[in-house]
């Protein structure tokens, strides 16, 4: 056994050596792999502004992009005091709501069915559009000048009946969820 050692204990040390390089670079491997899904990953967050303000383009319900690569939209369900709805019944109830305070309340700033004018995304074409690191995509707003403190408190107290899932995926095919809203009974 001596004598074996001996003349190939070069050899055993080159084969440990080889061994532990396969080892850490297999490792190193994993590692970069891991890095690279982690900096194309998209966080999305839903962002809803009742006044204006600096961090979102307008008033309105927002979908932001804050993570570091894009995100592919998969599925969106719109949901409105409980119940699944279409993005168009949406819009349709709010401005249903819209023409019923004003004719009830009488809110200053809110005086006609001719005020209330949105500009709205199509839920339907957001599916399978990607959002890009730091874009913020429109799902509802009302323009900047159509804006008054009354319309601001509506549409607060509107969207806390609201909630939307969002699900979205990486560029390597990863899916993540963003739930967002009112809590809602069997949601």
């Amino acid at each position: 056994m001596r004598e074996w050692w001996r003349a190939n204990r070069i050899a055993c040390v080159s084969v440990l050596i080889a061994a532990c390089a396969l080892g850490l670079g297999v490792f190193e491997g994993y590692q970069q792999r891991k890095h690279a899904r982690l900096s194309v990953q998209p966080y999305l967050e839903m962002r809803f502004s009742a006044y204006p303000n600096v961090q979102v383009p307008g008033i309105g319900l927002y979908v932001y992009n804050g993570g570091l690569g894009p995100a592919w939209i998969t599925d969106v369900t719109v949901y409105l005091d409980g119940s699944v709805v279409s993005f168009s019944r949406l819009v349709e109830s709010l401005a249903n709501e819209w023409i019923a305070n004003v004719t009830e309340t009488g809110r200053e700033g809110m005086e006609s069915q001719k005020d209330f004018r949105v500009s709205q995304s199509n839920l339907d074409e957001m599916e399978k559009c990607a959002i890009l690191q730091g874009e913020f995509v429109l799902m509802f707003e009302i323009r900047e000048e159509d804006w008054t403190s009354s319309r601001g408190e509506f549409l607060k107290e509107f969207f806390a009946r609201t909630a939307v899932d969002l699900s979205y995926e990486s560029v390597y095919g990863e899916s993540f969820q963003l739930s967002q809203g009112a809590e809602q009974e069997g949601r």
